[in-house]
């Protein structure tokens, strides 16, 4: 998914803004508010769920959120039926909608939240819910940058949602409209290891310019779409040519994004900058995706 999404703004008492993504059936919505309407609230699209607005300090700055970080039910939902983005004051709301059997589900399925310290992403789990609707979407919002429905390791999904700089997260349950909201703002200071993201593969771990030692293994995390169910890492050196290779297997997405993890080595006596190529290899051996670059020292051990 491309990050070089343009933002457009009208200045009109009362707008509903549709914004289309690149590949996914999610949406993007800027919920109706008025010119003057209460700073307090911000009425959401969906079953008319009340929004409110980041808590202030007596110096009138958001003050820190907080939220659950697990609820639901079990079994109150398999299927993931929708994801929205609102725009609300000051913050992102992304709405995730379910479904159970063929109907909507009325109540939320039980899930987890988590956010890698260094990571730009907040991934919620859920381990009950089995197929989505929709796979992913760039969703230009002013904290956030796109989400991702992924098939996990143990039959769940999670939906990974990714931020464009620093921001702060809490997670609410709107349980009228039997959804489950993360809401994003802003935060100081930038992101250290955000997602590096190409058309058919998604990385989390390595981080760009993260620092390794040559000869030992170098994790590798993320998720791709490839019907082969495979894709392949190489590391390349300073002049582009190869010095490792590994092939990986991703997770059946069955509709979502596949996970993948695996690790590859450098040469024990490789120092300097590499770059990590993932993703799809053609015939010819030309292969495209996401590319991270790498720094490998030398042990000291020994």
């Amino acid at each position: 998914m491309s990050r070089g999404v343009s933002r457009y703004f009208a200045a009109v008492p009362l707008v509903v803004l549709l914004i289309a993504g690149c590949g996914g059936e999610g949406g993007t919505r800027l919920a109706p508010q008025e010119e003057n309407a209460s700073a307090a609230t911000t009425m959401s699209q969906a079953g008319d769920v009340e929004a409110e607005e980041p808590d202030r300090n007596a110096e009138g700055k958001p003050s820190s959120w907080s939220g659950p970080e697990s609820g639901g039910g079990e079994g109150a939902a398999n299927r993931i039926r929708d994801v929205e983005l609102d725009y609300l004051r000051g913050y992102d709301r992304v709405r995730i909608a379910f479904g159970s059997g063929e109907g909507e589900a009325s109540r939320i399925p039980r899930w987890s939240v988590e956010k890698p310290p260094e990571g730009g992403y907040v991934r919620l789990l859920f381990p009950g819910v089995t197929s989505t609707q929709t796979a992913g979407e760039d969703l230009a919002g002013l904290t956030t940058d796109a989400y991702y429905v992924v098939q996990a390791s143990d039959g769940g999904l999670f939906v990974d949602v990714l931020a464009l700089d620093a921001f702060e997260y809490r997670v609410t349950e709107l349980t009228e409209a039997g959804q489950l909201a993360i809401d994003f703002r802003n935060a100081p200071g930038g992101l250290t290891c955000p997602a590096v993201q190409a058309e058919n593969v998604v990385v989390t771990e390595p981080c760009e310019a993260e620092e390794a030692v040559a000869g030992e293994p170098l994790p590798i995390e993320g998720y791709s779409r490839n019907p082969k169910g495979s894709i392949v890492a190489v590391l390349l050196d300073e002049q582009g040519a190869p010095i490792a290779r590994e092939t990986i297997r991703a997770e059946d997405g069955n509709g979502a994004w596949g996970r993948f993890e695996a690790t590859i080595t450098a040469p024990p006596a490789y120092e300097g900058l590499a770059t990590l190529r993932i993703g799809d290899e053609n015939p010819i051996g030309t292969q495209t995706g996401a590319e991270v670059p790498v720094f490998f020292g030398v042990s000291q051990d020994g």
